[in-house]
């Protein structure tokens, strides 16, 4: 299973069972960080969850302005004191 991997990728014969093993490890830990980075997304976890409860759709849609909005909350907390330093 390994050297079809390693096969697959690199188009080559692996060097020994080892680099192939390691390519093929390489490659499973990838897969499976990117596939839980994508479940853990805030972006698809909020807007499933509102849709699991039955929110109304102009809630899912205020979704991204809110998040992009509240990403410029601490600029406001923080604008005082920058103006006040000068």
């Amino acid at each position: 299973m390994a050297h079809s991997i390693y096969k697959l990728i690199t188009d080559a014969k692996a060097p020994d069972q080892q680099a192939a093993d390691r390519v093929a490890t390489h490659v499973t830990a990838l897969t499976a960080t990117k596939l839980a980075d994508g479940l853990i997304d805030p972006k698809l976890v909020l807007a499933w969850l509102l849709n699991a409860i039955g929110a109304p759709g102009y809630l899912i849609g205020v979704l991204v302005p809110v998040r992009e909005s509240g990403s410029l909350l601490p600029q406001l907390a923080l604008a005082q004191r920058i103006e006040q330093s000068r």
